[in-house]
């Protein structure tokens, strides 16, 4: 094991915290804190020899408002990252130039981005409203965001994303299952009737889902559930 060493990030000892390191085409990103304001700075280098300050860069582009930072995702070769400030939270993205470059044709005013996957080599997520209403996006062809089909914003929970079988399932207000497919259409399952309260815990096996399904007015009784070959 090598000798433990201070690496020097920046040109000045006003930022502390570094963290969020993601490595993407050989370069590192990272992120730090001013220790005045709280505001977040990100860098990068792609140097080996990042003991030395004009190694590391700050990256151009971003926001330098941003109090928090989250959701670090590479698609594609492609680092995606959430950023708040006092308007709410934006997906951003490291671009081909090795700049920030935010993401277009997402609700504004986000209270929050949530539950990143990647399905079929895209990224899929959700946005929420100010008042707690939940829409899934993806990423399209052209890098803007893109509502995906058959959803609507009456949930307020949307969890459990799983793969499986070319397609991504989910589950809404803790009661109904459905699945986006290779079309990028969102349906629900069927055969899972009214009676069931709560559905829990997706699960992967042998390319078959499985979840826990607890039904109404059988003392809560919690039962293990798949689906068929046509995915019911």
């Amino acid at each position: 094991v090598g000798d433990v060493e201070r690496v020097n990030t920046t040109s000045s000892s006003d930022f502390y915290n570094p963290s969020n390191f993601t490595i993407v085409n050989d370069t590192l990103y990272f992120t730090t804190t001013d220790k005045y304001d709280n505001r977040i700075y990100f860098w990068k280098t792609n140097n080996s020899n990042i003991n030395s300050r004009e190694e590391i860069e700050r990256v151009q582009g971003i926001n330098t408002n941003s109090y928090k930072t989250s959701n670090f995702t590479t698609v594609n070769n492609t680092l995606y990252f959430t950023i708040t400030d006092f308007n709410g939270v934006q997906l951003w993205k490291i671009n081909e130039d090795g700049d920030g470059e935010r993401i277009r044709n997402i609700q504004s005013n986000s209270s929050e981005l949530s539950n990143f996957t990647i399905f079929n080599n895209t990224l899929y997520f959700t946005v929420a409203s100010r008042d707690n209403r939940l829409d899934i996006y993806k990423i399209d062809e052209q890098g803007f965001g893109e509502r995906v089909r058959g959803t609507n914003s009456r949930y307020s929970n949307l969890s459990n994303f799983t793969v499986v079988n070319e397609k991504l399932y989910y589950i809404a207000n803790d009661s109904e299952l459905w699945q986006i497919d290779e079309t990028v259409f969102a349906r629900r399952v069927s055969g899972l009737n009214s009676f069931l309260s709560n559905i829990s815990d997706l699960t992967v096996a042998n390319n078959s889902i499985y979840f826990s399904v607890t039904e109404k007015n059988r003392n809560n009784d919690a039962k293990l559930w798949t689906l068929d070959e046509r995915g019911n």
